[in-house]
Parts: structure tokens; sequence; C-alpha cells
């Protein structure tokens, strides 16, 4: 088929989409939806909406039940699709308040900006809609401004800036007065001057003024008809015209603040003096409020869908929640009115619903029951309603309920109890269900209340916390003007747009209708007066708002407005509510036309789907050229074949027309040949590629999505199912064959058991061959047999030698060892000798100096000694003196009465005083020696008492250890968090919740309790050695989270708290292979889990958990660090407690630290419970030290008093032995002097001699004196050298511990070499004592098998040659055994089979050749069958193997493809496709990456990157495959001005440059798409225009 001209089909001329500025936040999702900004609608899918209604008579009036289809959404989900990050979102947050709020308030208040300039920032603040951060500056400034109204208008002469100033004024409250424009009305005509249209902002401005205007204000209006004439055919700068045209579709004060900002944003970027800073801000805001809202509503849409009451009710109604969330969006600008808008969203969506029930189904008995149960508002009196009501009634309940808790957590207590007009509600269903007509006065009566506006605007003031609530209610509850207006607005707008579905519905009381009826006028006529009335009412509203300022709130005020702006945008083009209209029919008609199923255009179920409502058929016309060498039956169509096809209620049928529009053929076959001659494929994406399918393919960034795509576009699937379905046919026939082939298997099994008989019988002739055989073979056997063992033998000695050179070597190693270990012996002796002479200098200079201080000592002593002595001596001097004084008085005593009698009585006291002392030495020697004893057993008491003590102090200790343990572990137990930082976490964590919005991400700790371990707590002690105090460290994002974190540590008084900076965002990490340890013992990476990613980063990037291995216990951790020596090991744990590691050629091993209980268990009762049971065996170990302790201080005790009676009766022992010597020297000395002459002479010798001891005592008296002297500087140098002692010892303790370590050294070294002289002896006995016999004796049994072999030998040569053995053919191994059993096995066979059978094998041999000639036939079918099923198969493999080189061709070819478009651009790319995995995933590398290896993933690239990237492997799609016309539709519905500009010019030059039709629908601006001859531009017009 051949083409001439290309169409191109593209929506309305119109303003640029709000993405055509570059935003702060990029995102597929416009904020807006086009039919809220144009006059043009998103598409729909038509679904049915056939109204049944039947007018209702008094019988039947209480069942009449009105039917009605409301149409699906038009905005959809799909704004589930954008991303929305918190992060985000505060990061704008932050800049606006730190940096941009502070920046434009300084430019607001500066005193160096007159008013107007002032008031000309706060207009362009209100355009770009950032005018509600400075709320308060504002109306401070204009209350000063407004006062001054007359300076600042007077000999002001700038439209502009005069209409500016009216705005600004008015929107504040202040009715600045219209008279000012008449200065710009001619004083001859009333007419604006004609120099004002060469100002066209000024125009632009004023036009705009006009719609704040209030009634009686003329010039206001005049103003509106002469500016919009005007404006209308102005020419100017681009950017100022495309707002000019957007103004005069919507008016500023009739459309959305934010929709308004959006395109003004658009305008001020091409403003040639901008302000770049509040450009900045506008963005910054607008990106703020976009994310806000999609966050909202995305929650709303997941509510909506789990109250799911679109499954619950029996009845369609208008679901709409994306459209109530965009209309709060319109009401609420503000980011702060989140829950005003989230709560005035759910109410309203719940109250349509209600709506719906009134108007579209409910039964005039049922809307009065449920009426009666919302005035009583009773959830238990709901019983009585349907159960359809009382769902409705049960979600309403509930959803009041939530917005009053929630109200009541906020402090506000108004009142959210919805009510409704009995009397009205009722009065509008029975109007409905008879057909009446009310008076227009009668139906606004009613109709203005069954609004519901007045609970509405409750409803609009209830979620705004800074709204005063006793203002807000006593301003409603006075029934002002302000929301009666508003209410008129809403009633007659919402009649006017849907006015013709509700008449097909029979609800015939509406305004238009009502107005017609009473007037007599037409459809048209009410309308225009509808609108009038409309019009009054608006500006009443804005007289009303002037007088409302003084003492309401503007901000409750301006809301009001902001609603009637909804409902002006909702409705302008019809009920673009109710039922918003589409424009994608073009594409549906074509797919129907060409005989695509109804499914297939995804836009109904059934082909009667596609009749309009109120019609009873549906025609789609076509009309395809027919020319050229292609041309389809030419002499029967001609050049043109037209295609009709015509859909009713009960069928569909098509027509193919010839070019005169003749009738040729209906039936289907003519339609499927004509498709299959032009390829024409409509269900193929890239034959006509549909809104849907659009959507699809440009979302979709799953490569299971992008497969099917390209699978489907490229005809494979429709090939691969073709297959499929052919392979499950020949399975099918397939097992037809088996079945049939069972139907034999009953004969061949008896044709077996013939032939199985037939061989046995055969058998037993070979059978009774093979005996024979066999025992010829047991005779050479033997010979083998010793052959064998030959062998074996011959192995065994080769195997014993080997030994010899093993054992030698580690002879010879030992030896080595031996003299290493001698070498070493003697240097380490030469260095523990020169650290000898060393220590022994030291020691010898230690040993000097002690035996000094000993000396001294001893000296000391001696002195002390002799003091005593001499002191001593001097004391028996006296007791001499005493003695001979006393000896001169008895000398002259005796003298007096010396006689016989006395002699011999002191001799008899001599004798007495004798025994007596010798008893008393032998007592005390008793004495002395008991009381030795009993003073070592008291020592070895007193010994075994401290050691009890100190096992009582250990044992007390660790039970103290398992106490705080056991208490740890069940506060743990409590909230585990404390196990890592004990208390002071948990008031770390109460400060970082006080704190957090300080915090531009919440920090993550303690490590420890976002890590489990996998498998059990095998792990536990090994992992928490390895991270130790890792576990109780905190992670945050950046240094400034870092110093916020310390600070709320210092409140929590957690000092040296660890925390760790690293980026959240970082995905987790993906460890190659090659980077970890290869071993079969886990790393702690492996037994940790964790949902936090980050956690698991920090772990691997700080710790290296990753390269930290476990072993189970010491060898194993020694085997797996030292002895494998793994790349990329760290650390080696074992669960006793070792760590293990090499750095370099150094091997380290640190011994284990106490172990104590693990935190990291899942559960910590068992370890609670081990420690209480060991807590319970340490307080017995107590409690029986305890007793020992006792009972030795029992023993002690007794042995004290024990001793001190010994000594005490040693004391006195020794007083008895010294008194009775003093005795018996007394009366030795008496009996001496008595014996002595009793002379004069006598006497004066003794006084001579006392005398002589008195001179003598006082010599030594002085004496005495000298020698207390000496001892005094004796003890001072002993002290002093003792000092000397202490110093030098301790400066010498190095030395002599470096002399013991070397010491010790020498001692191991000495040790090991003994070791490995006994290995060297022990390998030498080995050889000695093992080996070398071994061998002796192997070879003394090989001689004796040789001669055995010989003996065999002759034996079977006499029982047949062996020439006649070696004929039957290799030997097989088998042994004389063997064989034997083999030959009784045979002979008892042989005797079975003779007795078992009793027919011939003749007889055998006819059955089988019988029974084989039955089933001969039937095989040979049954394999001619099978031979033909396995030549399909064979050609379906062949085709199979064909296809998919034909798809691995298709896989290169679109990866070529994809890379020529790529080209044209400087960018490549390669296309990965997966067959095995249906994936296929697009990589693009852009011509900044030309240094750099790495290619990037799309989803890595710019909106304009993926959309270009997305569009060329579109272009390499269609150029794979062929068709005579191409369609697409919405294809640039995401993209921005700059990615659709490129887009649309490649597929335009890809079109002109493959010649077949194509076809372009877009909702967005075309006059960007380049002229060509071959390129048609057409522009649809207006769904209801």
């Amino acid at each position: 088929m051949q083409t001439s001209s290309m169409s191109m089909s593209f929506g309305p001329k119109i303003i640029p989409r709000t993405h055509k500025v570059t935003l702060y936040h990029k995102t597929k999702l416009s904020l807006l939806p086009r039919p809220l900004l144009q006059n043009q609608t998103l598409p729909r899918k038509p679904t049915k909406q056939d109204s049944f209604y039947v007018m209702a008579t008094s019988n039947d009036l209480e069942n009449t039940r009105p039917l009605a289809q409301f149409t699906p959404t038009f905005l959809g989900d799909h704004h589930f699709s954008v991303p929305v990050n918190d992060s985000e979102i505060d990061e704008i947050e932050h800049e606006i308040e730190s940096v941009m709020k502070p920046c434009v308030r300084d430019m607001l208040m500066s005193f160096h900006t007159c008013t107007k300039d002032k008031i000309r920032l706060i207009h362009l603040l209100i355009s770009l809609a950032i005018s509600h951060y400075f709320e308060n500056e504002i109306e401070e400034i204009l209350n000063k401004a407004f006062g001054e109204l007359e300076i600042l208008t007077d000999n002001e002469d700038d439209l502009e800036t005069i209409s500016i100033m009216f705005e600004v004024f008015r929107l504040y409250g202040h009715k600045m007065p219209c008279v000012v424009f008449e200065r710009f009305k001619g004083e001859h005509d009333g007419k604006f001057k004609e120099s004002v249209v060469g100002d066209v902002r000024g125009m632009l401005q004023l036009y705009q003024a006009s719609y704040l205007k209030t009634k009686d204000e003329d010039i206001m209006e005049e103003a509106r008809s002469f500016t919009r004439t005007h404006l209308a055919v102005t020419t100017t700068h681009p950017h100022l015209s495309k707002l000019i045209e957007h103004v005069l579709y919507i008016p500023r004060y009739r459309c959305i603040e934010i929709a308004v900002a959006r395109e003004y944003i658009s305008f001020y970027k091409e403003e040639e003096y901008h302000d770049e800073k509040l450009l900045k801000f506008a963005k910054l805001n607008f990106s703020y409020c976009q994310l806000h809202y999609i966050k909202e509503l995305k929650a709303l849409t997941k509510w909506w869908k789990e109250i799911d009451l679109a499954s619950k009710l029996p009845y369609t109604f208008r679901d709409r929640i994306a459209e109530y969330g965009l209309g709060m969006v319109g009401i609420y600008l503000e980011p702060r009115y989140s829950l005003a808008r989230v709560i005035c969203t759910k109410i309203s969506m719940i109250m349509t619903v209600v709506d719906d029930t009134y108007d579209a189904y409910g039964t005039l008995p049922e809307v009065t029951s449920f009426t009666d149960a919302l005035q009583r508002w009773d959830i238990g009196a709901i019983e009585d309603l349907p159960s359809y009501m009382q769902i409705i009634f049960r979600n309403l309940w509930e959803i009041i309920q939530d917005i009053e808790r929630e109200m009541s957590s906020l402090g506000r207590h108004g009142g959210v109890q919805p009510t409704i007009n009995e009397e009205g509600y009722i009065k509008i269903a029975k109007w409905a269900r008879t057909g009446h007509v009310p008076s227009f006065e009668e139906y606004m009566e009613v109709g203005v209340v069954t609004a519901a506006m007045d609970d509405m605007t409750l409803y609009i003031f209830l979620g705004m916390e800074d709204c005063d609530e006793k203002i807000m209610y006593e301003w409603v509850a006075s029934k002002p003007k302000f929301i009666h207006a508003f209410n008129v607005v809403l009633r007659l707008t919402n009649d006017i747009a849907t006015f013709e579905e509700e008449l097909k519905r029979g609800e015939v009381a509406n305004g238009v209708n009502c107005y017609m009826k009473q007037h007599g006028v037409t459809q048209e006529e009410a309308v225009t007066e509808l609108k009038k009335m409309i019009k009054d009412h608006h500006e009443i509203m804005m007289e009303e708002f002037f007088k409302a300022s003084s003492t309401v709130p503007r901000q409750i005020l301006v809301r009001v407005f902001n609603l009637a702006r909804v409902i002006y945008l909702f409705y302008k083009e019809g009920d673009g509510f109710g039922h918003p209209g589409g424009k994608s029919a073009i594409l549906t008609a074509l797919c129907v036309a060409f005989g695509c199923r109804a499914k297939g255009t995804q836009r109904a179920s059934t082909l009667k789907d596609f009749i309009k409502t109120g019609c009873s058929y549906a025609v789609v016309h076509v009309e395809m050229k027919n020319q050229g060498e292609d041309a389809f039956k030419p002499e029967v169509y001609g050049d043109v074949i037209i295609i009709e096809r015509r859909i009713t209620e009960s069928a569909s049928s098509t027509i193919l027309k010839d070019h005169e529009g003749k009738k040729v053929s209906s039936r289907k076959d003519e339609l499927r040949e004509l498709v299959e001659h032009y390829n024409i494929d409509v269900e193929n994406p890239c034959v006509v590629m549909s809104q849907d399918k659009s959507r699809e393919f440009l979302h979709s960034g799953n490569d299971k999505d992008k497969f099917k795509f390209f699978f489907k576009a490229t005809l494979l699937q429709q090939v691969n199912d073709l297959l499929q379905s052919i392979y499950e046919h020949l399975n099918s026939a397939t097992a037809i064959v088996d079945e049939m082939e069972e139907t034999i298997k009953p004969i061949e099994k008896e044709i077996n058991e013939l032939r199985g008989k037939i061989k046995n019988m055969e058998q037993v002739e070979e059978i009774a061959q093979k005996l024979q055989q066999l025992k010829k073979k047991l005779a050479w056997s033997w010979v083998y047999d010793v052959d064998r063992q030959l062998q074996e033998q011959t192995d065994k000695i080769v195997k014993l030698k080997e030994r010899i050179p093993t054992c030698q070597a580690k002879i010879d190693w030992e030896l080595g060892k031996v003299e290493s270990l001698r070498d070493r012996l003697t240097k380490k002796k030469a260095k523990v000798a020169c650290l000898m002479d060393e220590s022994t200098a030291m020691k010898r200079e230690i040993e000097t100096c002690h035996q000094s201080a000993k000396t001294a000592a001893r000296e000391k002593i001696a002195l002390e000694e002799e003091f005593n002595h001499k002191r001593n001596s001097v004391q028996k001097i006296k007791d001499r003196v005493r003695r001979l004084e006393r000896q001169v008085g008895d000398i002259n005593e005796q003298t007096m009465r010396n006689t016989q009698a006395e002699q011999s009585e002191t001799e008899e006291k001599l004798r007495y005083l004798e025994q007596e002392i010798e008893k008393a030495e032998t007592l005390l020697s008793r004495l002395k020696e008991e009381e030795n004893s009993l003073l070592e057993k008291a020592s070895a008491g007193r010994r075994e008492m401290e050691h009890i003590e100190d096992m009582i102090r250990d044992h007390q200790k660790r039970q103290n250890n398992i106490n705080s343990n056991i208490y740890d572990l069940k506060k743990h137990q409590t909230n585990k968090v404390t196990a890592f930082g004990g208390d002071r976490v948990i008031y770390l964590l109460q400060a970082i919740e006080r704190h957090h919005r300080r915090f531009k991400k919440p920090p993550i700790g303690p490590i420890g309790s976002h890590v489990t371990l996998i498998n059990g707590n095998k792990w536990a002690s090994a992992v928490e050695q390895a991270l130790g105090n890792m576990l109780n460290a905190f992670i945050v994002t950046d240094h400034k989270d870092s110093l916020t974190l310390r600070s709320c540590a210092n409140e929590a008084n957690y000092k040296n708290l660890r925390i760790i900076i690293y980026d959240f965002s970082r995905p987790r990490l993906n460890i190659p292979r090659h980077m970890i340890p290869q071993t079969e013992h886990p790393t702690i990476l492996s037994v940790l889990h964790s949902d936090n990613p980050t956690v698991l980063n920090v772990l691997v990037d700080v710790s290296n958990v990753e390269r930290q291995v476990l072993a189970e216990n010491y060898e194993v951790g020694k085997a797996v660090a030292f002895g494998q020596r793994l790349s990329n090991l760290k650390d080696v744990y074992t669960l006793d407690g070792y760590r293990m590691f090499f750095r370099g050629p150094v091997q380290t091993t640190l011994p284990p630290i106490p172990r104590k209980p693990t935190r990291l268990c899942a559960s910590f009762d068992d370890q609670i419970k081990d420690l209480e049971i060991e807590a319970s065996r340490g307080q017995n170990e107590i409690n029986q030290c305890m007793r020992r302790k006792r009972g030795a201080e029992e023993n002690l005790e007794e042995l004290e008093l024990k001793i001190r009676t010994l000594k005490k009766h040693r004391s006195q022992a020794e007083k008895v032995l010294t008194t009775k010597e003093f005795e018996m020297r007394d009366l030795k000395s008496t009996v001496a002097a008595e014996n002595e002459a009793s002379s004069s002479s006598s006497v004066n010798e003794l006084q001579l001699e006392i005398m002589k001891e008195r001179e003598e005592m006082e010599e030594k008296e002085a004496f005495l004196e000298k020698l207390q002297m000496c001892l005094k500087e004796a003890e001072l140098k002993a002290n002093k050298l003792n000092a000397s002692f202490e110093n030098l010892r301790e400066s010498a303790k190095g030395e002599i511990d470096a002399f013991e370590e070397a010491e010790n050294e020498l001692k191991k070294i000495e040790k090991d070499l003994q070791s490995a002289e006994a290995e060297k002896i022990h390998y030498e006995n080995i050889m000695k004592n093992k080996v070398l016999p071994d061998i002796n004796e192997a070879e003394a049994n090989y001689e004796e098998l040789k001669t055995k072999r010989k003996e065999s030998d002759q034996k079977a040569s006499e029982i047949c040659p062996e020439s006649e053995i070696l004929s039957l053919g290799p030997w097989d191994g088998s042994t004389p055994e063997q064989l034997s059993a083999q030959i009784n096995r045979m002979n008892q066979r042989l005797h079975r089979e003779n007795q078992q059978f009793s027919e011939s094998i003749d007889d055998l041999r006819m059955m089988y050749e019988k029974l084989e000639r039955k089933i001969a036939k039937k095989r040979k079918l049954y394999q001619g069958y099978r031979e033909k099923l396995m030549a399909c198969k064979t050609a379906l493999d062949s085709r199979w193997g064909k296809f998919q080189r034909n798809a691995s061709l298709l896989r290169r070819q679109l990866t070529w493809q994809f890379n020529s478009h790529l080209g044209k651009k400087g960018i490549s790319g390669h296309i990965k496709v997966s067959y095995e995995n249906k994936t296929l995933s697009i990589e693009v590398k852009m011509p900044q990456d030309a240094t750099s290896n790495a290619v990037r993933d799309t989803k890595g690239l710019s909106g304009g990157e993926r959309s270009f990237s997305t569009l060329c492997f579109a272009l390499a799609l269609h150029d794979m495959t062929e068709a005579p016309f191409r369609a697409m539709d919405e294809f640039d519905v995401f993209m921005d001005a700059v990615s659709r500009k490129i887009s649309l010019d490649a597929l335009v030059d890809f079109a002109i440059a493959h010649g077949a039709q194509w076809m372009f629908i877009t909702p967005h601006d075309i006059s960007m798409v380049k002229s060509h001859e071959r390129i048609k531009k057409q522009q649809m017009a207006a769904p209801r225009s």
C-alpha cells in the first residue's frame, strides 16, 4: 500500500505543560491534569453508560429504583509511580526556611523599597504562590499602605501598576475603589482610551482585576469586555502571548492557585529582568508542595482502596478520590494544612457515595430510612436499613469517629457529625421518582440546602489548626450571605454541567429544566440566564468578603473563594467530575475496524460497550488507499477500500466497500485476508500504541515488562505460542499411540514368556558345556591364584622398599632439625652465658649489698645483745653486792648461832631444793615441747583458714559477677536495647526523640539492636568478641547529625559514645566472591541479618565482617588462619575465645578472654537459666567453704586456748624454777659462809669485795652508755643499707628477668632438641625393627610362592593344556573358591532345569512363531504412527531451532538498530535480551562518559536522556516490524518540553524515512513539530464543543 501523505493528530494548541520549566523536583507526573487547565479532557475508557429509568406511578413509587452508571476516574492512580522521598522534602523545607524566606523577607521589609514596589513584589509573590510564607508582613504593609491610598494613586497613570494595586488590596480585604480606572477612559465618549490598547501588560492586569468586582461596579465589567476583546487579537512576545492565551481560557481567579503559579513560573522565567532568587524560591516551593500533595494522595488512595466500597456496593458511584485530592489542593495551597486536606477528602468522598445513593440507586423508602438514621446518628440503630446502606452508614460513622478523635487529640472539640436536610432530600427523591418539575424558586429553595455546603464549610475549617474555632462556628452559625451566595454558585454550576446526564437518569428536577419549564425558554436561553445568576452571586461573595474581613480572619474567608475556584475548574467543560470525556476513540476505532476484540483495545469488555449512552448502535468507518504493486484485489476494490463496522446491542457486522462505496463483501474471511495481505496487526504495540500501552511502556522499569513488549512487538510471542500449541498436539497424539500400543502388551508378555522358556531350554545345554569348562578352569585357577599372590607379594615388596626412602627422609629431616636446634642451642647458650655474667655481676653486687645490710643488722643485734649483756652484768653486780651485804649480816648472825643441828638442816634443804629444781626443769621442758607442737598446729590452722577465706572471696566475686549478669540479662529481656550500652541508651534514645526534628535523618543505633544471628546462637560469643563495642555504636548520615547526636549523648550523660557517619542512601553492598575468604567456614557477615542495609554496610566498611571467619575450636581456627593462608582473610575467631591472624610472616594467636553472657542471642531465657544454675552451684560451694571456715575457726580457738593455758603453766614453771635456783644459791652461799671462820677478817674481805664490785659496776655503767650510742649508729647504718639493697634489687629486676626469659628459651630449645633426637631415634628404630624385617619376610614368602606355582602348573597341565583355557578368552580373575561354588550352583541348576520343563523345545518354538505372526501387523501399523510423530517432532524441533536462531538474530538486530538511533545524538548503548529469564535490559553510555568504561543503566539517566533512549528502543522495534500504518497515542505525555521536542523530531524523521503512514496523538502543543510537505497537523475540537 502506498501513501502520499502522513496525517498527524494532536490536541489543541495549548499553554505549555507544567514541566516545561526545569523545577527542583523532577517527575513524570504532572501536578495537574490538562483538562483542568485547557479546553481538553483526558481520555477515558468508553465504558457502558446505559441508564434505565421508569416513571413511577402512585402504585410503584415506593419501589422505583433509578439506575445509573458513572464513568471511572479520569485521573487514575498514576501518582503511585512517582517516588516521594521524605529526606528530599526535608532538604527543600530546610532551604526554604533557612535561606529563601529570610532573603525574601528582607526584600519585602526593606526600608529602601518604596510602597508601590512592595505592592508589586507582593503581587509577584501571590503569582508565584509563595505569599503565604509572609502573611503577617504583607498585612502589615497593606494596612499601612491602604491608609495612604490617595497618595499612592494620585498622579499614577500606569495601568499595570494601578491594576496590580487594585488586585492586591482587594485580595487582602481592602476595597480599593474602582473609580481609579476612570482616568483611563475618554472624557467625551466614556470609553477606554485607545492608548490603553498598546499597554498589553496593563490590559492583562486589568482583565484579571475585573474578576474581583462587586455588584454595580460597571466600569469593571466594561474593562473586562474591552481587555478581553483586544487581548484576544494582540501579538506580543511568545511567552507573554502564551500567558494571555491561558488567562483568556480560564481567568486567574477562577483557577486554583497552584496551577496559576505553575504557569506563571514558566512565564516569569522568560521575563528579561526576573529575580533569580524569587524564581528559585518559587520552584522550590512548587516542588515542596508537589511532593506533599503526592504523598497525601498516595495515603488517601491506599485508605480508599482498603475501604473498597466499590466491591461491596451493588451499584456504581462517582469514585473520585484523586479528583477530591486535587480539589483539596485548590482549597488549601499551603503545605501546613495537610490535615485539613486529608479530613475534607475523606468526608467528601464518603458523602459523594451518600449523594449518589440518594440520586442514582436508593428507593424512596430506603433513602427515607437512611435520612432518619443520619438524623439519629446512632450506629446501633441501623439494623432496619438495607445491607448496602448499613455498609455506607458504618463507613461514614467510622470516618467521623476517627476525625473526632484526631480533633480531640489536637485540643479541638467542634462537632463533626453530618447534618442533612430531611425535607429537602426527600423532596428531591420524590421529584426524581415521580417526574415532577417544580418551579425554579421552589427548586432553588431546596437545591441550595441540599448542596450541603454549610457542613462542607465547617469541614474545611475543621482541619485548620490555626483557625479560631469560636470565630468560625459563630460566623457559620450566623448563616452569612457569603456562604449562601456560594451555595447558589455551586448549585447552578452543577445543574448546568449535569443537566443532560441527569435527564437521562430521569432526574427532571434540575435548575435548567425548572427554568425552561417556568419561563418557556430554550435550554441555551436558560443556561445563559443561570450563568448571569452565577456571575451575580460571585460578585455578592466578593462584597460579603469585604464586609466580613473586619471580623473574620482572611484565612477562613479565602477557603470558600478557593472552593469556588475548584467548582469552576471541574465544571468548566461540562461535568468534569461525574463524567469526564475522552479522545482516544481514534485508535480504538481503528483496532475495532480491523477485527480487534473489545478486550484487546483495553477500553471495554464487549463491543456493545462502545455504544454511546442514549444511542442504539455505533458505526466505525475507515477508508484506506489501495494503490501500487501491493494493492489488494484492485480489480474489485479500486484505489480505495472502505471498511465499515456496525455495532448493535445484540451483534456486530463488518462490510468491505469499494472506492465507489459499493458493498463488496461482509465475510470475516475477506477482512482477515485483507489484514494478512497488508500485514496489519493492530494488537501489536508497534503498530498501534494506545494511550494505555504508551503509559505502560514509558513507566515500565521492569525488565520482564520490557521483554514482553519486545516479544509481542516482534511477533515472537505469536510464533512461540503457535509452536507451543503444536508441541501440545504432538504430545496428545503420542499419548494416543501409547494407549494403542498398550493393547498388545498382554500378547507381547506371553511371547516374552515363551521366549524365556525357549531361552532357558537352550541354556540347559549350554550349562552342561560350561560345567566342563569350569572344571578345567578350576584346575588352572589354582595356578593363576598363585600368580596373583606372587604379584601381590611383588607389589608388597615394592611398597615396603618404597618406605625406606620415606623413612630415611624423615630421619634426615629430624637429623637436620636436631642440627638446627643444636646450632640454636649453642647460640642461645652463648647469649645465656653473656646474660649470666651480667646477671651474676648484678647478683654479686646485690649479694654484697645484702651482706652489708645483714652485717649491719648483725652488728646491730650484737650491740643489742652486748648492751643487754652488760646491762644484765651490772644488774648481777648489784645483786651480788646486795648478797654480799646480806652475807656479811648472815655471817654475823651465823657466828652467834652456829650449831651442828643447823648444819644438818641446811644440808637436808639443799637436797630437797635440788630435787625440786630437777622436777621443775623436766616439767618446763615438757611444756615447751607441747607449746611448740600446738604453735605449729595453730600456724597450719591459720594458713588453712586464710586459704578458705581466699576461696570464699573468689567464690563470692564470681557469684557477684553471675548475679550481675543475671540482672543485666533480665533487664535486656525487658528491653533488648539496654544490652548495648545499659540505661544510658534509653536516656539517649529519649533525647533523640525529643530532638528528632534537628536530625536530617533519624540516627540508627545501637547497631547491636539492629542485627540478629542466623540459624541460632551458636556463633554469638565469637561474633560479640569480634565486633566488641561496635555493637554499641550509632550511625548518622552526615557530620551535622553527628554533632546533634553528640549533644544528645551529653544530655543523656552518655560519654564516649561511638558515632559512625555513613550515607543512608547507599544500597546494600554487593561483595564479589573473589573479595571474601574462600573457605567452607562461615564469615561473620554470613551469620548476621539486619533489615537495615545501612547497618550491614557499616559492619562491612568499618569492621570488615566479610573478611572475619568463624571456627569451631582452636585447632580448626589454627588450620584456617595459618595452614591455608587464605587471601582476603583478616581474623579468625573461635568458639573457645581465641583470636588468630597473620600480618606478613608474623602469626599471632591471642588467648581467650573471660566469657560473658552473649547479647546477640534471640532469647535470654536459656542464658539466665544456665547462670541461675551456676549461681546456685556457686552458692553451695560458698556455704561449704563457710562451714569449713567455721570448723577451722573453732579448731584454732581451741588450739589458742590450749596454747594460752600451756604458756601460763610454762610461765609458772619458769617462776618456780627460778625461785628454787635462787633459794639453792642462797643456801649454798650461807653454808659456805658458815664453814669459813667467822672472824672479822672475813667480814672485812667481804666489805672490800663489795667496794670492788661497786667500782666495777660504775665502770660498766659508763661503758653501757657508750654501747647505747653505738647501737643507735648501727641501727641507722642498717636502715640505710636496707634501702640501698631494695633500690639495687629493683634496678636489677629487668636484667634478671631477661636472663630468666633467655634461660626459659634455652630450656625450651633443649626440650625441642631432646624431642627431635627422640623422633630421630624413633624413625631409626622403625627402619631397623619394622621396615627391613618386613622386606626380608616378604622376599622369603615370594620364594615359597614360586615353588608352589611350579607344582600347581604341573597338576593343571595333566588335566588340560593351558592353551585350551586361553582359547576361552581372557581370565576373569575368578578364585578357586569362587569357581568351586559356581560349579556347585550349576550342578544344582542343571538338576532343577531337567525336572522343570516337560515340553520340548520344538513345541515351544512353534507356539512362539504363531503369536509373533498374530501381532506383527499391529506393530507395523503402530510403528508407522510413531515414525510419523517422530518426523513431526523432528520438523517441529527444526522449526523451534530456527525460531531460536531468528530470536537470536532479532536480539542482535535490536541492539544494532538501537545503537544506530542513539548514535545520531552521539550516544551509544546496548540491549541485553535474555530469552531464558524473559528479561530485557537497556544500558546507555552518554558522551560525557567517554573517558570511563562504566555504562549507566537507564534508571541512572536524567529524564530527557531516559526519554530519548526509550524512544530509540521503540524506533528499533519499529525498524524490525512491517506495517502499512502505525499510530501512537500520548507517547510524549510524561516528557518535558526538551525531551518532547527531541522525541517528536526523531519520530517525524523516522516516519518520513520509512514512508508508511504514521498517526501521532498528543494532548500537548504541536507547534514545535517541524513542517514538511508530508506532515499534516490536525487539531481536534473539544469533546463537548
